[in-house]
């Protein structure tokens, strides 16, 4: 098949739409998108046109016909000649939402659904052809979702309502029941009947006899995704959730039947994944995504390599804090763009949704910047047949239109759209003003009120004298006694968030704090021990309010993910060691702590500093005596003095010295020659 762009190269280019075309009102046929260096196309020719729902097949059976709606009607957009054809006026048929109409994918046709008082009736129409005729009338209560892989039934709801006490009492839905429609015979097959509300019904599109569907509500109180052979009773839950306010959902199937994809967030606004599910084999991955890379819908192309998402604007769930505060967030973390996601080679062992499973990371490229689009209209990415466009609708420019974006970014052009931090440390803030380094972390970083209390320091508080102040400003956001866990908790985290700008850097250091008790006592502020996605739930005594404890590596997870979604480079670190010794030889945290903390920072594609073993290995070369001297207190092993501050600072130092490509190590004095 050739691709769109045999069109494009005959087509005058515009770099991006001009401030004229916008005033009038004038959508641009199409543009170099400037940010991204993708180039966009407008494939309607109406204002009020749309795409269809993101699981719906809009694409012929030979993969060069678009199906889209607009004010004429259903009409194909071949992808050679951009031609738009009618196939279905306007006045033929009724359906909205996702469900009503749908391309075969065998044969040249499109099936679509006429609304009457008396029920629904199913027509199929031939797109060379025109030819259009009548399949089924259905009763009513029914509704038709999808074509069957072979295009002999069609998959669809039939609800049942209590009988009514007077004319203007809303209809009351007792319960739904499934069924399939023969397309040949007509007979009617009805199956798994619920009182639940079964929504967003899918065909598989290579097993005629498979459908998707899902229980419609509230996501964090359903457990949503479920299958069903066609004409059995019991249906198979796909993925279970196993935490308070976990939330699953927009599922649909890969291209060749395998897989069904979803959205996993645990909980809800917190972590975000796009998960999937191996119907074959029961094969589990998920991958994890930045805040600001959350999409409202998902998509997957042909092959099986790249994913697509539509992002999310101002209201939703990635730019709220979790439930059941449900707080939106400012400065706003949703990020409005088409984005294409490419998944990660390696993958870790995990555990979701109560089975085995392998985890990895997607890598972002943005594409369209919708930071002028209303999100009320969903924009619902699909691929195309080849891969190398993604279609979208959108109302950036005013009206309703479809449009297609390239996956290959115009020769000579550069992505300045990224969430990655910038190559350099010259690239300042327009007001010159230094980037910043944020610590978090406890005691060991910052103790006390960071003055010397009591002859204490914590090595962050000698830290800027390292760096050249005009490129880099130490702010040491620390606090003494504060975990991973509630470092988060007590709002911390999301103050020293507030200060973060693109550009910047975060260095962590928790683990000495992360023991102890989890809700009872005084200081309940443990984690989970390790790096798993375990929650514990339980209510904090000294509170009476009950809270979902995560891992230590889980609250790392978190701080890496949200500074990456701010543009900032995190650095992780495992905890400095005490003056703890055993057989000359300090005592390391290698099979604990700092083990966690590497496998968090490898998780996420993050630097990280041994700051554990370095350091360790610095006071075994001072020597036992001499350290228990020097760096610490007579009554105090964890707490440094300020000359023990000073050496972990050096050690962080040559840490820093040792990342090959940091741009932190350009913000360091250069070492003087000896």
């Amino acid at each position: 098949m050739k691709p769109l762009l045999l069109l494009l190269a005959l087509l005058p280019l515009q770099s991006s739409p001009t401030a004229l075309q916008l005033s009038e009102g004038i959508v641009p046929q199409e543009w170099i998108e400037p940010l991204t260096g993708h180039r966009v196309v407008r494939l309607s020719q109406q204002s009020g046109s749309l795409s269809l729902y993101f699981h719906q097949n809009a694409w012929s059976a030979d993969g060069t016909r678009l199906l889209i709606s607009t004010p004429r009607g259903l009409e194909t957009v071949d992808l050679k000649t951009r031609q738009l054809k009618l196939i279905v006026p306007r006045s033929e048929y009724r359906a909205g939402g996702s469900s009503g109409i749908e391309m075969g994918r065998r044969t040249p046709s499109v099936y679509y659904a006429r609304r009457s008082l008396t029920g629904t009736t199913v027509l199929r129409a031939n797109i060379d052809t025109l030819d259009t005729q009548e399949l089924i009338t259905l009763p009513s209560g029914a509704s038709f979702n999808g074509v069957n892989a072979d295009e002999t039934m069609i998959f669809g709801t039939l609800s049942e309502y209590a009988a009514r006490s007077s004319r203007t009492q809303r209809p009351q839905r007792t319960s739904m029941t499934l069924f399939t429609a023969d397309l040949t015979t007509g007979t009617i097959n009805r199956f798994h009947q619920s009182t639940a509300w079964l929504n967003h019904l899918q065909c598989s599109p290579t097993d005629p006899q498979q459908g998707l569907f899902c229980h419609e509500g509230i996501w964090q109180d359903v457990d949503r995704i479920w299958t069903v052979r066609f004409g059995e009773q019991n249906a198979t839950l796909q993925h279970a959730r196993q935490m308070q306010y976990e939330i699953a959902g927009h599922e649909f199937f890969s291209h060749d039947g395998q897989w069904i994809w979803y959205d996993l967030q645990t909980p809800r606004a917190t972590e975000f994944w796009l998960a999937g599910v191996n119907l074959q084999n029961g094969q589990r991955l998920r991958y994890r995504l930045q805040r600001d890379e959350w999409s409202v819908h998902y998509n997957i192309s042909r092959d099986g390599t790249m994913f697509a998402g539509d992002g999310g604007g101002p209201n939703s769930v990635a730019n709220q804090t979790p439930l059941p505060q449900k707080r939106r967030l400012d400065p706003p973390q949703n990020g409005q763009w088409i984005s294409l996601f490419h998944p990660s080679t390696e993958l870790q062992p995990d555990h979701f949704g109560g089975h085995p499973a392998s985890k990895g990371t997607l890598n972002c490229t943005r594409l369209v910047d919708l930071s002028k689009h209303d999100y009320d209209l969903e924009p619902n990415v699909v691929f195309s047949p080849d891969g190398r466009w993604i279609i979208f609708r959108s109302n950036m420019h005013g009206a309703r239109h479809v449009y297609a974006v390239s996956t290959t970014p115009e020769p000579g052009t550069r992505n300045r759209a990224s969430n990655r931090p910038a190559a350099s440390l010259d690239e300042a803030d327009a007001n010159g003003t230094p980037r910043r380094l944020i610590l978090i972390g406890d005691s060991t970083v910052r103790n006390g009120s960071g003055r010397g209390d009591g002859g204490l320091w914590g090595w962050g508080q000698v830290l800027q004298s390292r760096f050249d102040s005009t490129k880099l400003v130490v702010e040491n956001r620390a606090l003494g006694g504060r975990s991973s866990r509630t470092y988060l908790t007590e709002g911390l985290w999301d103050k020293s968030l507030e200060r973060v700008r693109p550009g910047d850097f975060i260095v962590m250091q928790f683990g000495h704090n992360d023991g102890g008790q989890m809700f009872s006592g005084s200081r309940p502020r443990a984690s989970i021990k390790g790096n798993s996605d375990e929650t514990i739930s339980g209510v904090v005594e000294s509170t009476g309010q009950p809270e979902i404890v995560h891992s230590y590596g889980w609250y790392l997870r978190k701080y890496i993910a949200d500074t990456k979604a701010r543009g900032a480079t995190p650095i992780v670190l495992s905890l400095v060691p005490r003056d703890r010794w055993e057989n000359d030889r300090v005592i390391r945290s290698a099979a604990d702590y700092a083990l966690w903390a590497r496998e968090a920072a490898e998780q996420t594609d993050t630097w990280f500093i041994d700051l554990n073993e370095i350091v360790a290995q610095q006071y075994e070369l001072t020597g036992e005596k001499s350290v228990g001297e020097r760096f610490f207190t007579a009554d105090d092993w964890t707490h440094t003095t300020k000359a023990g501050a000073e050496v972990n600072a050096d050690c962080l130092v040559m840490g820093i010295r040792a990342l090959t490509g940091c741009r932190l190590r350009d913000a360091l004095h250069k070492p003087v020659p000896k």
